[in-house]
């Protein structure tokens, strides 16, 4: 057996130039694949590292459009709340642990260096317990900030590299239509990466001169409350139970499955337009096979003369066309592997948290494998067949 794999071997290294020019098509092809799949591991990854921070128990409630109203209610008409349904839907369901309005307008916000386009959120203090923000610098809103309505604002890392020039920008201040926010905290959190936080009553007085929102965000420990509280919404607004168009609900859960959902189609296609590519490898060196058995009609002759069974003939074509398909295969992984790793690099040298970084993960390496080793065979089978129906007079009679 290990003379078998030396000649294979003494084969491929006579015929460097060829061997090369078959591993081309079958290494990029790998290459492509472990790249894409690699990929869409980081895109994937980082979606979910983004929901997660969110409470795992936090839903987000939004009002749509009554469709199916009952006593009290009105067709067509839009849920919007006002601070006093949320207090009454706690003291309703006990179970809620805490709950929050969550309402928002796009500005133009200034300060003294900058400006720009950006969201401003109007939340209550329990914002804070429903959804985890990482903070960076300065304070979170506290008790005072909401009781005396103060204007005073946090802000995103982003927001404060565009609006400060990446310096301190606490105790300085942003002016929102004329008025001027007090900076008291920066934060880090993707999904609000464009969005200023204020007290609700902050909020209402200086952007949107209106109690009324339409989202509101909270937590509970319990999983039977998501009906009880669209009944009592239902009951408030006059729209019936089974009205699914006058609430929208978001849960932690629905979002990861959402995500899980879309990334297999996703990754069933990534795998698709990878083994697509490493199909133009298998035909490319398949004809090159094809091509390395012609020119050694006469040494396959030679070795049929002395005794070789076809099968041991087709054996070495394949057994060859294998080894190739291998080397090749091994060189796209590590390629792609090393060209991942340095996108890593990039990514953590960048300090972009919110990104997970791309990764060659041992599923993918094993199946790549397989696919390497099924690629082999399919490459080789035509060449070696044809080997192994070669007559040896016939053979021997070739220039």
């Amino acid at each position: 057996m290990l003379d078998f794999w030396a000649e294979i071997l003494e084969h491929i290294r006579v015929r460097a130039n060829q061997t090369l020019s078959s591993c081309i098509g079958i290494a990029w092809g790998i290459f492509m694949m472990v790249i894409l799949v690699g990929v869409g591991n980081c895109v994937e990854g980082s979606l979910i590292k983004l929901l997660t921070n969110e409470r795992n128990n936090s839903v987000q409630v939004v009002g749509r459009t009554i469709t199916k109203p009952m006593k009290g209610g009105v067709e067509g008409a839009v849920v919007q709340f006002e601070k006093q349904d949320i207090i009454d839907l706690c003291i309703s369901i006990p179970e809620i642990d805490g709950i929050s309005p969550f309402t928002s307008s796009i500005v133009n916000v200034r300060s003294e260096n900058s400006y720009g386009n950006f969201e401003i959120a109007g939340v209550d203090q329990p914002f804070f317990n429903v959804q985890k923000l990482e903070l960076v610098d300065g304070r979170l809103l506290n008790h005072n900030d909401f009781a005396n309505h103060e204007k005073n604002v946090m802000i995103s890392t982003y927001m404060r590299d565009v609006l400060f020039d990446k310096k301190d920008p606490l105790g300085k201040y942003v002016v929102i239509n004329d008025i001027a926010f007090k900076v008291v905290g920066v934060f880090s959190i993707l999904m609000y990466d464009r969005i200023m936080l204020t007290p609700f009553d902050s909020y209402v007085s200086a952007v949107n001169n209106t109690p009324k929102f339409n989202q509101f965000i909270y937590t509970s420990g319990s999983h039977n409350v998501k009906q009880r509280v669209k009944n009592f919404l239902g009951s408030r607004f006059g729209f019936e139970p089974g009205d699914n168009n006058a609430l929208f609900f978001q849960t932690y859960e629905e979002s990861l499955e959402s995500i899980d959902q879309v990334f297999n189609y996703v990754r069933y296609f990534l795998w698709f337009i990878g083994v697509s590519t490493l199909v133009g490898g298998i035909i490319g060196i398949a004809n090159i096979m094809v091509a390395n058995v012609r020119e050694r009609t006469r040494e396959i002759g030679v070795r049929m003369a002395v005794g070789a069974t076809p099968q041991s003939i087709k054996n070495l074509i394949l057994g060859e066309t294998i080894v190739i398909t291998l080397i090749a295969g091994a060189i796209g992984i590590s390629v792609g592997w090393m060209l991942l790793e340095l996108i890593g690099m990039l990514i953590d040298a960048m300090g972009v948290d919110s990104v997970v970084a791309p990764s060659l993960d041992v599923t993918t390496t094993f199946f790549s494998m397989i696919v390497l080793l099924i690629a082999g065979l399919v490459s080789g089978l035509r060449p070696a067949t044809m080997a192994s129906e070669m007559k040896p007079i016939e053979a021997l009679q070739s220039e």
